[in-house]
């Protein structure tokens, strides 16, 4: 077997373009969920004690996750005591890995604080989440379209 011979290299040729550089390693995600502490949390697990599961803030916003089963008591107390009058919307979140596998989350608006609050209630399959439409009416299109 013969080996062919070599060929020779043009000088003039144009050298190879150097390979890209690696891609930067991903950047860890950044935490922006903190707990939280403040007069309103205070005043609310004054309240509703052990129904607040979870007191949270993330950007500015604060998020609060209660029980299922005391949904529209606190839906009525936040709407009438802390004057959260507006449901801007409601949608749910599906986490399969999770034993309460669905957040429903009602995203509510203060006119007279100018703030929001995400108020969220965890579900497993089998279980209905509590209508808000008694609280806030357009809550009616929105359930109806988040099922």
């Amino acid at each position: 077997m013969s080996v062919p011979p070599a060929k020779p290299v043009d000088a003039s040729a144009p050298a190879a373009p150097p390979k890209p550089a690696a891609p930067a390693p991903p950047k860890l995600p950044v935490v922006l969920q903190t707990p939280l502490d403040n007069e309103f949390v205070t005043r609310f697990r004054a309240k509703f004690g052990a129904a607040l599961l979870e007191a949270m803030e993330d950007r500015k916003q604060a998020i609060l996750t209660v029980e299922r089963a005391r949904l529209v008591e606190i839906a009525l107390h936040l709407r009438d005591e802390e004057k959260f009058d507006m449901l801007a919307y409601l949608t749910a979140v599906d986490w399969p890995k999770r034993e309460k596998r669905f957040d429903v989350v009602l995203d509510l608006y203060s006119f007279a604080k100018n703030e929001r609050l995400r108020l969220k209630v965890r579900a497993a399959d089998a279980e209905e989440v509590p209508s808000v439409v008694g609280v806030w009416p357009t809550a009616n299109w929105q359930e109806t379209r988040s099922v």
